[in-house]
């Protein structure tokens, strides 16, 4: 019996356009949603999306059939559209170009979901993980 089986968790991550406080807390749920529905629609399972003003946090398992960046590019774009579309309209939302994903050990998936989930509180008082957080330097310097 042939058959194949991917199981390829990304921690993603990316900023507004120059980190830009854009994302109004009132919007997150609409935002995070719109992501996730655009995620889904290409066969990601999406296991949690979360951020603050300024930066986007998704875990999601990518089916082997997109790349990376593909996914990316859809989900920002998608994302984008929405947000001058429906939230903010007659302003300029925008993302920054670049990007982190990092690769997610199954073991890792509840802790990295947690984590993105509770945004606002990280970065409020109990304070960020920075190896979940490494990514602003990647993310300025990656291509998407």
């Amino acid at each position: 019996m042939k058959s194949v089986r991917v199981e390829v968790f990304v921690h993603f991550v990316w900023s507004t356009w120059d980190r830009l406080p854009l994302i109004r807390a009132h919007d997150e749920r609409r935002l995070w949603g719109a992501i996730r529905a655009t995620l889904e629609g290409i066969g990601c399972e999406v296991l949690a999306v979360g951020g603050v003003a300024d930066h986007v946090h998704v875990l999601a398992r990518v089916p082997a059939t997109f790349a990376l960046s593909e996914v990316v590019r859809r989900a920002k774009g998608a994302s984008s559209h929405f947000m001058n579309q429906e939230i903010a309209v007659g302003t300029e939302f925008r993302w920054q170009g670049g990007y982190g994903a990092f690769s997610v050990s199954r073991g890792e998936v509840p802790r990295v979901a947690s984590y993105i989930l509770a945004q606002a509180e990280h970065h409020g008082e109990e304070g960020i993980d920075l190896n979940l957080e490494l990514v602003e330097d990647a993310a300025d310097d990656a291509v998407d």
